[in-house]
């Protein structure tokens, strides 16, 4: 065999460990690749809210310290009756409303809670550091908020409106629109942004937010701190 054959043979022998060296590498970096494009997805959703939650402060400001009114049922064009077109000149960009981790709800990603709507939030909320003013949600297909967290089915989209399954002013359980718009818990599992009305942003894990036992009146309870 002649010089050159050979020095030919042990190039591609080579250049077949390097190809391998490569793929190696490559299996490796994919996993860091896709975590940081998730927690990148992640902070972004957490700019949108904090910009949400500015706006609202903003409205706020200029209406006599009352929270926007989620829903306006008075208005006759359907797409006008939403927080979002009265908000929008705080907020601007429409992109603001879209989390990046949840394409499936087109603009619908995040809703106001529902029991803060229209009220004044200094004669609502005694402690605005706990208590949640928006935040990610969605809907749930019919009887899910029935079932434990981890067994909830999602519906075809999210709503504008951040509810719970129980009353904000009582223990009651109901069964209102209400129930099925919860945090959204399938995004970024297992976290969930949401935004306090006192303006500041938690990322938790979802059953934390969710609350556990709900329990009205519990200081520890994010959804009305009585």
């Amino acid at each position: 065999m002649s010089r050159a054959i050979r020095i030919v043979q042990f190039t591609l022998i080579e250049l077949m460990i390097i190809i391998a060296v490569i793929l190696i590498l490559a299996s490796l970096l994919m996993p860091m690749l896709s975590e940081s494009r998730i927690k990148a997805k992640l902070t972004a959703c957490q700019g949108n809210l904090k910009a949400l939650g500015a706006a609202a402060g903003s409205y706020q400001n200029d209406n006599g310290g009352c929270v926007v009114v989620g829903w306006d049922a008075t208005v006759a064009d359907a797409a006008a009756r939403t927080q979002w077109p009265k908000l929008k000149r705080y907020y601007g960009d429409d992109r603001t409303l879209m989390c990046p981790s949840n394409p499936l709800d087109k603009l619908e990603c995040y809703g106001l809670f529902a029991a803060l709507s229209g009220r004044k939030l200094a004669d609502t909320v005694p402690n605005p550091a706990g208590t949640v003013l928006m935040g990610e949600n969605t809907q749930l297909d019919y009887e899910s908020y029935t079932r434990p967290i981890e067994e909830w089915e999602r519906a075809s989209s999210g709503h504008w409106e951040l509810g719970y399954a129980t009353s904000f002013t009582n223990n009651d359980y109901t069964t209102q629109w209400t129930a099925r718009r919860p945090i959204n818990p399938f995004v970024h599992r297992p976290l969930v942004n949401l935004i306090f009305c006192d303006g500041h942003l938690e990322s938790m894990h979802y059953v934390q937010a969710w609350g556990g036992p709900y329990k009205y009146g519990d200081p520890g309870n994010i959804w009305d701190n009585k």
